[in-house]
């Protein structure tokens, strides 16, 4: 059956990459190779969760510094708008961190900690090292994998549903996200017991 094309927007991509990440957890016992999927898709919602909570109605605090001064400059100047990067993974963990994040007088500011600061940027550069994959044999460790992604989703879950840094345009979609997280913190639980023991 054609599918033709399709609508998705960030706060869909978020709850589809949380999907993915779970589903993708419940293989690696077999196949650990999906570690990989995994990963990839834990950085994908990560890394929307934080777009999400620094768009600010327009999304230009989720962009490059020179990307959003060329946007404003071709804005105000009235002439076409340029074509536009998404900031780099931990330079928008670093904006979530301050007040960059707060566009309402209700909003919440994640207060990181050393193991959370430490996890994501963990998580980045196994998520890179995937990613551009060299030339090599790799032995990496599913309980330390486990054990980075526990912290990452106490700051998907902060800012998916404490921040108050957006609003849910569906709240069936909000509590979906909200599932997913447990359902993935209990998924954890049981990797991380499971190879403790092992």
């Amino acid at each position: 059956m054609r599918t033709g094309f399709f609508s998705t927007d960030t706060q869909q991509d978020v709850v589809e990459s949380l999907q993915t990440a779970l589903e993708y957890s419940e293989r690696v016992a077999t196949d650990p190779g999906k570690w990989k999927w995994f990963v990839i898709a834990l950085h994908s919602a990560a890394q929307g969760a934080m777009v999400l909570a620094l768009e600010r109605g327009n999304g230009l605090q989720a962009l490059r510094t020179r990307s959003r001064e060329q946007w404003l400059q071709a804005y105000e100047a009235k002439k076409e708008l340029p074509e536009v990067y998404l900031n780099y993974f931990m330079e928008l963990y670093e904006d979530v961190k301050t007040g960059a994040a707060l566009p309402y007088v209700h909003s919440e500011k994640f207060q990181a900690q050393k193991h959370h600061d430490a996890s994501m940027k963990k998580l980045n550069e196994l998520r890179n090292k995937w990613i551009h994959f060299t030339p090599k044999t790799w032995s990496i460790e599913a309980l330390w994998i486990a054990r980075t992604s526990r912290p990452v989703l106490e700051v998907l879950s902060f800012l998916l549903t404490k921040s108050q840094a957006f609003f849910w345009h569906d709240p069936a979609l909000a509590d979906r996200a909200r599932s997913l997280l447990e359902s993935l913190s209990s998924k954890l639980d049981q990797i991380e017991t499971i190879e403790a023991a092992s």
